[in-house]
């Protein structure tokens, strides 16, 4: 972009941002008719695009909390009243920015519920998630902790039975202790 190109861009910001500013004033505070001296001012100044920047508008809107949005909605409601009233003095370019802002603001508003809506629908489904994870590795926690239990127990067991055995041959007769051995095998 060229020198002038930029200058055009950052006077057009400007001038943007002014009017949100203007519309985030308090709604008792707020008078429609600075705002839409504010629009009369870019539609009537040199340095400026050919439209307005929405991007810069939605940017403004995206970055305010949600008691901002409704000071912002109220007043860009009464800035576009009174641009429908018969005592506005001002031209149809202006009443047309006004309606551009108004409708721009609202789409900003629904993207801004729809990303909440996503994201807590989004939160929702990654709870799930891991709750079904987590009760998935306690059952497999749960099926190691028997394996090895079983696996001790038969090691003690056999243990015992060896030392029940061993402590007990001298009590048995020799013939008896074939016969088990013989049988076993």
């Amino acid at each position: 972009l060229s020198y002038g190109q930029t200058r055009i861009r950052w006077v057009s910001k400007r001038k943007v941002k002014r009017i949100c500013v203007n519309l985030c004033l308090e709604s008792a505070k707020y008078d429609p008719v600075k705002s839409m001296n504010s629009i009369e001012d870019f539609l009537k100044s040199k340095l400026k695009l050919e439209r307005i920047l929405y991007s810069e508008l939605s940017s403004y809107i995206f970055g305010l909390t949600v008691e901002q949005r409704g000071i912002f909605a109220t007043n860009v409601e009464k800035l576009l009243l009174y641009s429908m009233s018969d005592s506005n003095q001002f031209d149809g370019d202006c009443n047309k920015i006004v309606i551009k802002i108004y409708d721009h603001f609202h789409l900003a508003l629904h993207q801004i519920e729809n990303v909440q809506n996503i994201l807590t629908e989004s939160v929702a489904e990654a709870k799930d998630s891991v709750k079904k994870e987590v009760k998935g590795v306690q059952k497999e926690y749960i099926t190691i902790l028997g394996i090895f239990s079983s696996v001790i127990l038969a090691f003690v067991g056999g243990i015992t039975f060896s030392s029940s055995v061993l402590q007990n041959i001298d009590a048995i007769s020799i013939y008896r202790l074939l016969m088990v051995i013989d049988l076993l095998a």
